[in-house]
């Protein structure tokens, strides 16, 4: 009677061979038995380190959470064909190697800036060996042009941004081993500042009309176009003076109240309303509550 022939394995290996710590490690071999019996009951051990990792006893994958950056793993198999143990072989030793890390959710905070607000760079950094972030890469873009003064800055001031200006920037997050995969921010356009109407006031002439008065400013450097300005009477809107500068005295009455509200525009759009102070007419001068001369802008 002829006996059992016991099986063997060939080509014993890891896969992958170039494992990172976010690859599950799966056993791979040939079996082969000269009588056709398949594979029954064969036992495979694991070592990491050089220590047995008894919880994977005859498992065939090491999932990614067991291993760490660093370790040496290895797994032995002897073959069986349900009868008999062929010759244990051992597999090639795998060395777990850094992942190299990544970013998500890259952006420009604020998404819709103006030129008087910073531009700070804000990204998700990630990375699945725990390596803290050292050494990424930044790259800040104006109109598609590098601003290479501005390499691995994470704020772009506002002292150098423009109305109308297109801004996005890259990044390569390192962990002080490698750099990840460059991901670009959506791009963002500098928006227009509104501009301000500041210390509005009523100022008498000689001949008792009234004027209005304020400081106008803008950001941008843009000159006043289309403000609006309105004037009330004992707190009724007047139509007859809207975006006039001033009352003519013979539409004033002793004992009203009179004051304007100016809301400025840059040609582009309005910025915040603002009120002046309330007078009242009574004789020459008029007297007036809250009354605060402020000397003309040059």
């Amino acid at each position: 009677m002829i006996g059992n022939s016991p099986p063997e394995v060939k080509d014993v290996s890891i896969t992958p061979s170039l494992a990172r710590t976010v690859d599950d490690l799966t056993s791979s071999y040939d079996y082969l038995d000269i009588d056709n019996d398949e594979e029954i009951g064969s036992e495979i051990r694991w070592y990491r380190d050089g220590i047995l990792q008894e919880a994977y006893n005859d498992k065939n994958v090491i999932p990614s959470r067991e291993t760490s950056k660093g370790q040496r793993w290895y797994f032995t198999i002897r073959p069986n064909d349900g009868e008999t143990f062929g010759k244990q072989q051992k597999s090639n030793e795998v060395l777990i190697i850094n992942t190299s890390p990544i970013v998500e959710n890259a952006k420009i905070i604020p998404e819709s800036p103006s030129s008087s607000m910073d531009l700070i760079c804000k990204y998700d950094y990630k990375d699945a060996d725990g390596d803290q972030e050292k050494g990424s890469t930044i790259r800040w873009y104006k109109d598609g042009v590098l601003q290479s003064d501005y390499n691995d800055q994470t704020l772009i001031p506002s002292t150098i941004t423009k109305r109308g200006e297109k801004w996005h920037f890259t990044v390569r997050p390192g962990d002080g081993t490698e750099l990840g995969r460059s991901q670009t921010s959506a791009t963002i356009t500098i928006e227009n500042n509104v501009p301000l109407a500041q210390k509005p006031q009523i100022l008498i002439s000689e001949n008792g009309d009234l004027i209005a008065k304020y400081l106008y400013s803008d950001i941008d450097g843009d000159h006043e176009s289309g403000s609006e300005i309105r004037w009330f009477k004992d707190n009724v809107i007047q139509p007859l003076y809207n975006n006039y500068i001033s009352v003519s005295a013979k539409d004033t009455i002793k004992g009203q109240k009179w004051y304007f509200t100016i809301k400025p525009n840059d040609g582009f759009e309005f910025g915040e309303i603002q009120s002046s102070q309330t007078i009242t007419i009574g004789n020459t001068p008029p007297e007036t509550s809250n009354l605060i001369i402020i000397p003309e802008s040059p």
